[in-house]
């Protein structure tokens, strides 16, 4: 992170806060580059438009974002976060450990497989995961295939899951929610307003919690009827809000407005 900071300073010209675990590191990098500093995750996040996290394992990245003064606290609406993690990024914001504790937790009352449609690191958390928890032969990974394949396998899926720690929107959800499937993913970042209402459009659940993961999808799985009805809610509310041509109408509404300010 220190390399970004003094991009963003010396070249860029920015107002840069910066927070490090090792004051004397952020007070030095303040005295020769300038800026500010913060005393928390949550201090330093406060009002900024960006937030770059820049972290070596994921434990790291969920303290300084979920932790009790961790950056999501206090981040505004409309802030776009970065991660930089240099953890393997098939876990690190995605969730991806919380849905296999999930997973395992579930099978020890029913029966339960899952197919995550992403490639896995041979040498990722997720696989030190599926062979902590006895998974193996229960996640089937899928990738490298067309978009009609995908469409295929939401058809095919009781439940759509989205466990991701933060969301800047999540394209998976949407997808998910046009197929029809009944979608379970956490409030993370903004997936709360993507997807709507717990229980009406989208089954949801805080981040970064495996039992309350496990608890929402056990819940979908109990009620069929329900979870229809929120499966049919959820692709309705894609089609209201999340259609390019939607999209393109917002825009030019934009668009109108700021000519009309001058």
């Amino acid at each position: 992170g220190l390399y970004l900071a003094i991009l963003l300073r010396k070249a860029g010209g920015h107002d840069v806060t910066v927070y490090n675990r090792n004051p004397e590191k952020a007070k030095q990098w303040k005295a020769e580059y300038g800026g500010n500093t913060a005393a928390t995750p949550a201090e330093a996040a406060k009002d900024q438009d960006i937030v770059f996290c820049c972290v070596g394992r994921d434990s790291d990245l969920r303290e300084v974002t979920l932790g009790a003064n961790g950056a999501f606290g206090a981040i505004k609406k409309g802030a776009l976060f970065v991660d930089h993690t240099t953890a393997s990024a098939d876990v690190a914001m995605k969730g991806l450990a919380y849905l296999l504790e999930a997973v395992a937790k579930i099978r020890t009352e029913r029966p339960c497989d899952l197919v995550i449609i992403g490639k896995p690191k041979e040498e990722g958390r997720a696989m030190r995961t599926l062979e902590q928890y006895g998974l193996t032969d229960a996640v089937q990974w899928v990738y490298g295939v067309s978009d009609e394949r995908i469409v295929e396998l939401y058809a095919e899926a009781e439940l759509a899951v989205v466990p991701s720690l933060y969301e800047g929107f999540s394209l998976p959800a949407i997808e998910a929610q046009c197929s029809g499937v009944p979608l379970v993913a956490t409030t993370g970042g903004t997936l709360k307003e993507v997807v709507g209402p717990d229980g009406e459009t989208a089954f949801t659940c805080p981040p970064g919690d495996a039992a309350a993961l496990a608890a929402r999808i056990n819940y979908a799985m109990d009620n069929p009827e329900l979870a229809a009805k929120v499966g049919a809610a959820g692709r309705q509310r894609v089609i209201d809000n999340w259609t390019w041509r939607h999209t393109a109408e917002k825009t030019v509404e934009q668009y109108r407005i700021r000519l009309k300010q001058g």
